[in-house]
C-alpha cells in the first residue's frame, strides 16, 4: 500500500501572490489621485506697502524702458515702477530668481523721462540710471543696482550724480565709466573770477561695490578755460552727457 502524500505547501508561491495583490491594491487605491501642487506663495510686498496695496500697485505699474541684467545671470530682468497715483507711489521693483525685490525711488514726484542701462567694467550685473526732470529747470540722475536686493547706489547716503541745474549758467557735467567706477566730471566757475568768465574742470571717481559708492580724490583736469574752449575740449561736459563713455558692454 502506497503511503498517502500530505497536502502540498506552496509557501513561495503564496507569498509572491500576496505581494502582487498588495501592490495591485495600492495601484487601484491610487488610481485617479494626483499629486497636490505646492501652495502658491504670494509675492513679497513692495517696500512701504501692505500686501493688498502692493497687489494693486504692481498690477498698474509701468515698465521701465531699459533692458538690464541686474543680477548678471545673462538674461534681462524686467523692471517696473509704480504710478504716482498708486497707494505706494514711486516704488521700483523686479523679480530675480522667482523672488520680488523693490526699492523706493528718491524724489518720486518728479517726472521720470529716461532710463539707461549702465554696464560698469568689472561689475557682475548692470546698473540702471533713471533721469527725472525738475519742474523749475534741471534734472536728477539716480543709479540703481542689485546686490542681494534692489537699491540705489549712493555715496554717504547721497546720489552719486549731483543735481544738474539747467535754468542758470553752468550745471555742466558728465558721467562716464572706468575700472569699476563712475567718473563725474564737472565744470565749476574759476576762482578767483577774472574779467572774462572761465571754468575749471574737475573729476571725481566713485568706486562702486554692491550698492555703495566710495568717493575718491577730486582732481583738476583743466584750469581757467573759456566757455568756447570748454565746449571744444570737453563736449561731454558742456552737453551734459550721461554714461556715454565706457558704460556699455
Amino acid at each position: 500500500m502506497e503511503p498517502r502524500s500530505g497536502p502540498s505547501r506552496p509557501i513561495g508561491m503564496t507569498r509572491t501572490l500576496m505581494l502582487t495583490l498588495a501592490a495591485a491594491g495600492l495601484l487601484v487605491s491610487g488610481c485617479g489621485q494626483q499629486a497636490s501642487d505646492p501652495p502658491t506663495q504670494a509675492p513679497e510686498a513692495l517696500v512701504g506697502c501692505t500686501q493688498a496695496q502692493s497687489k494693486a500697485a504692481a498690477r498698474h505699474a509701468s515698465e521701465v524702458p531699459a533692458e538690464v541684467d541686474l543680477d548678471g545671470d545673462g538674461s534681462p530682468d524686467k523692471v517696473l515702477i509704480t504710478r504716482d497715483d498708486a497707494a505706494c507711489p514711486g516704488v521700483l521693483f523686479t523679480t530675480v530668481k522667482d523672488r520680488r525685490y523693490s526699492a523706493k525711488v528718491r524724489d518720486a514726484g518728479l517726472d521720470l523721462t529716461s532710463a539707461t542701462r549702465v554696464s560698469l567694467p568689472g561689475r557682475e550685473g548692470d546698473l540702471l540710471a533713471l533721469r527725472a526732470e525738475h519742474p523749475r529747470g534741471g534734472f536728477q540722475v539716480q543709479v540703481y543696482g542689485f546686490d542681494d536686493g534692489l537699491g540705489e547706489v549712493t555715496a554717504a547716503g547721497q546720489p552719486v550724480v549731483p543735481f544738474v541745474a539747467t535754468d542758470t549758467t553752468g550745471g555742466y557735467l558728465s558721467v562716464s565709466c572706468a575700472d569699476g567706477a563712475l567718473v563725474v566730471r564737472q565744470a565749476v566757475v574759476h576762482e578767483p573770477p577774472g574779467i572774462v568768465f572761465a571754468w575749471d574742470v574737475k573729476e571725481t571717481r566713485y568706486a562702486v561695490d554692491g550698492l555703495r559708492a566710495t568717493r575718491g580724490a577730486t582732481t583738476e583736469v583743466a584750469d581757467n578755460i573759456l566757455d568756447q574752449r570748454l565746449g571744444k575740449e570737453f563736449p561731454e561736459v558742456k552737453h551734459r552727457r550721461m554714461f556715454a563713455k565706457g558704460c556699455s558692454a
